[in-house]
């Protein structure tokens, strides 16, 4: 988080539409680092609006009415509604670390946000006030314990079938089991240009199987294995495991005759076939 971000004006702003106090500011700040941490991980461009609502409120461990933290997020001026990415997160190019400009130029992608060096900030608000005149909250109310409900389930079309099989199969075989629910996510995403996804999928599910029955995946319970939503969002699919051919070790009979030379007083010389198996001897 940048210098100056837990003092700024939108801050306040943010309480304001979740009905939290002043005193609250640390848990305002916590939801904007964790949105952060979450976009820099799986939208690196700032196209948070390819995850639903839901799911991004799931990252930020928000546990209020559905919906009303991402409202609150867009309302204070943290995020942006986009008619081509849905939502997008505000000034993404002056938030995200140096990693997040680095791996996107490595993957040859640009931020969503907008293009230019990171300065921090941006430009002050534009609202007066002080320390003697902070902005009038409304009185904090309890956040409400969310009802579980029935959830409607329509029929999901035969693509996302595909991507949801695929993803639940990945999954399972995955050694490091975290983030089942952006998995389908990302994988929709890498196979969005295809008019027809079925051999993209069979093609990255095939280089998954190869990398996640690999020894450096699967040792120590798989803890040097990368997190699955984030290898499909490196495209790490598009790296073959290399495998090698065992190979027989070669024997050369002089080495054998000198030795059996050197080290046999008794004049007792042992031929052997260099072909033969030792084992039979």
């Amino acid at each position: 988080m940048k210098r100056g971000t837990p003092r700024h004006p939108k801050i306040y702003a943010l309480l304001r539409e979740l009905g939290l106090p002043v005193r609250s500011r640390p848990v305002a700040i916590g939801y904007l680092e964790m949105l952060w941490h979450f976009t820099a991980e799986f939208a690196p461009q700032g196209d948070i609006g390819k995850y639903s609502d839901e799911w991004i409120e799931a990252a930020l461990d928000w546990t209020g009415k559905r919906g009303r933290l991402i409202e609150a997020l867009t309302t204070s001026g943290w995020c942006e509604k986009s008619d081509r990415y849905r939502l997008i997160v505000h000034d993404w190019h002056d938030h995200a670390d140096g990693a997040v400009a680095k791996r996107l130029t490595r993957l040859g992608l640009s931020f969503v946000s907008g293009k230019g060096k990171v300065t921090g900030q941006g430009e002050p608000s534009r609202t007066k006030m002080s320390a003697a005149n902070p902005p009038a909250l409304p009185v904090p109310v309890p956040v409400p314990v969310p009802v579980p409900k029935v959830a409607t389930v329509t029929a999901p079309t035969s693509r996302e079938d595909l991507i949801a099989a695929t993803a639940q199969r990945m999954y399972d075989r995955h050694p490091k089991k975290w983030g089942l629910p952006l998995v389908a996510g990302v994988l929709a995403d890498a196979v969005k240009d295809e008019p027809d996804p079925t051999e993209k999928l069979a093609d990255i599910e095939e280089v998954h199987q190869q990398w996640a029955e690999c020894n450096n995946w699967t040792k120590e319970d798989g803890r040097w294995a990368p997190k699955l939503p984030e290898w499909i969002t490196d495209r790490g699919f598009t790296k073959r495991r290399r495998t090698r051919e065992p190979t027989a070790p070669k024997i050369d009979q002089a080495v054998i005759d000198a030795a059996f030379a050197r080290y046999d007083p008794l004049g007792l010389k042992v031929k052997l076939d260099a072909t033969a198996d030792p084992s039979r001897s």
